[in-house]
């Protein structure tokens, strides 16, 4: 009965974990665009802007998320 609770307890954690991770991406995303969109620059180099920007944000994301997923695995 213990490894049926405890692989619950883990797939909810891992869960959570998910949540939080897509929602603290959500609001940087919405957070860079609302900030690179209201600067004054031109459309062209606003636009190359925001996708640099996003690539990074998402490589810094997908790393984040993997050392986190790390951490609830090693536990």
């Amino acid at each position: 009965m213990k490894s049926e609770e405890d692989k619950a307890r883990k797939d909810g954690s891992s869960n959570n974990v998910s949540k939080v991770i897509g929602t603290l991406a959500a609001g940087a995303a919405v957070g860079l665009a609302a900030g690179i969109l209201l600067a004054p620059e031109k459309g062209k180099k606003t636009r190359a802007k925001l996708l640099d920007e996003a690539k990074d944000l998402t490589g810094k994301l997908k790393k984040k998320a993997d050392e986190v997923m790390k951490q609830k695995t090693a536990k």
